[in-house]
């Protein structure tokens, strides 16, 4: 219901908001549907794909197939989160409490995105 009321570009302000629970970390995908509306949601998505697409592309360049195999696995786990995350928002999954990674607030959740982030970042340096 709140995904949709987002519309194309977003809710106008003098529509009110629709309470969602937990808004801040399991629900943050339905705060961005409502407030940015579809292209807002798109965009997110798209940032997502683009970051997959850096992040095998650096793992690509160190010609390297342990670092070219870390950097997928990090890759369909981080999509494995997002495809949960947000088809529990729109109601196709149930909701199970993964966070949406680097949008939610969960603080293990982002120790870890932020150690595999940092380990793929290190692959450049061993070029």
């Amino acid at each position: 219901m709140s995904v949709s009321a987002g519309g194309f570009s977003g809710r106008p302000a003098e529509i009110p908001a629709i309470y969602v629970p937990v808004r801040e970390s399991d629900m943050v995908f339905t705060v961005i549907a409502e407030t940015f509306g579809f292209l807002g949601s798109v965009t997110v998505v798209f940032l997502y794909f683009y970051l997959f697409y850096q992040v095998i592309y650096t793992a690509i360049q160190t010609n390297n197939k342990g670092n070219l195999y870390l950097a997928i696995v990090w890759v369909f786990g981080l999509l494995f989160q997002i495809v949960e995350n947000i088809g529990a928002s729109i109601g196709l999954l149930p909701l199970t409490g993964i966070p949406l990674p680097f949008l939610s607030q969960g603080g293990t959740s982002l120790i870890i995105l932020g150690c595999g982030l940092g380990m793929i970042l290190g692959f450049k340096k061993s070029q």
